[in-house]
């Protein structure tokens, strides 16, 4: 089995990620379906599978790998593409999916994000997440924002990654990207020694275990502005995780620095488009203002989708249900997906209903 010819076949065909798995032919993903590389594609052997981690893998990452350690690396293959490996062992197998990344930096527009993200990138300090599930596009939102401050502004940006998956050149701003794992040992290490490297802004790839937030929320406040990805999936839910994972008696101390420091959450959905071209995401967007603190300090998480949805169009903020609206009304997406995509899909209706029936509405 040749995994450089698997790899170029897939990205030919537009997939969006590769699946290997003992005892199965390669699997593709292509506009969100799961579908064989192709009908001639024989299963993968243990000794296929064994041949390709030498292929991909340094030494000491095969090591660790034996040892039971799940494995995300960065691999690239010239002329082809650059990938996102992740390595697991299931059922006593072997088992991969490369992601493919591309080696051009994504735009903010070329993402199809709203212009207020770009806004948001220019910040001079504070906090702002990117949240979403696995898949959501959180790392290419990330890079995108640090592309568009590198092109705009002269600053520090040092990133802290798992893997590096974009190589970001010095073009206006100075670029630090440290690889965890082979740069520094773990996100809470390279957090902290971060601070004493002259950054002026720190992207971190996932906020994961108590320190690191409290690091990063630190450094929100003593005037350096800090982008992080979150495994969450809207902007209460962001909130909540990251408060419960400190004790009651540190509760309160965190709530008031992550009120006063947070700008905004950006959290994503992908949608399939209308024309079957591809993804679309929606976007909900918590941008942080006078009541949205008080909210986060009184602890009414509740009241956050309604004061978004009231303050739109004077803060920037949006509910799910208002991009997914956005995305119909501008025919890149069908109701049927909206409605699928949408956290609540009855309140979707309603909002749906009252456009068809209300010249005057307006998000």
């Amino acid at each position: 089995m040749n995994i450089q010819e698997i790899l170029k076949d897939a990205v030919n065909k537009e997939s969006s990620d590769i699946h290997l798995k003992v005892g199965m032919p390669p699997v593709i993903r292509k506009h969100g379906k799961l579908k064989k590389l192709s009908a001639e594609a024989s299963k993968i052997s243990v000794e296929d599978m064994n041949l390709v981690i030498k292929e991909i893998c340094k030494p000491i990452d095969q090591e660790n790998f034996k040892t039971g350690y799940d494995l995300d690396i960065a691999y690239s293959l010239p002329q082809v593409g650059r990938f996102r490996v992740n390595l697991t062992k299931q059922r006593g197998s072997s088992r991969i999916v490369f992601r493919l990344v591309s080696f051009k930096l994504p735009s903010i527009s070329e993402l199809q994000l709203p212009p207020i993200i770009e806004k948001l990138a220019l910040k001079e300090r504070g906090l702002i997440l990117i949240t979403g599930a696995t898949g959501s596009g959180k790392t290419s939102t990330l890079v995108a924002m640090l592309n568009h401050i590198n092109h705009k502004k002269s600053k520090h940006i040092l990133t802290l990654e798992d893997p590096i998956e974009f190589l970001i050149r010095d073009h206006k701003s100075i670029i630090t990207q440290r690889e965890i794992g082979t740069d520094v040992k773990s996100f809470r290490i390279g957090l902290r020694s971060a601070l004493r490297q002259d950054p002026d802004i720190i992207c971190v790839g996932e906020l994961r275990d108590p320190e690191s937030i409290e690091i990063a929320l630190t450094a929100s406040s003593t005037g350096h502005l800090v982008l992080a990805s979150l495994h969450s999936t809207s902007a209460k839910d962001s909130i909540t995780r990251i408060l419960s994972e400190f004790s009651e008696t540190k509760q309160n101390y965190i709530t008031n620095i992550l009120a006063h420091n947070l700008k905004a959450i950006v959290s994503l959905r992908l949608c399939n488009k209308k024309d079957k071209s591809g993804v679309v995401p929606a976007t909900e967007i918590l941008i942080n203002n006078s009541r949205i603190q008080e909210i986060i300090l009184q602890n009414k998480l509740l009241e956050l989708e309604d004061s978004m949805a009231e303050h739109s169009a004077t803060y920037g903020s949006k509910t799910f249900n208002q991009s997914l609206f956005e995305l119909v009304d501008k025919d890149l997406i069908d109701f049927d997906e909206a409605q699928k995509m949408s956290t609540n899909s009855g309140e979707f209706k309603l909002l749906f209903s009252k456009r068809s029936t209300d010249d005057d509405f307006v998000l």
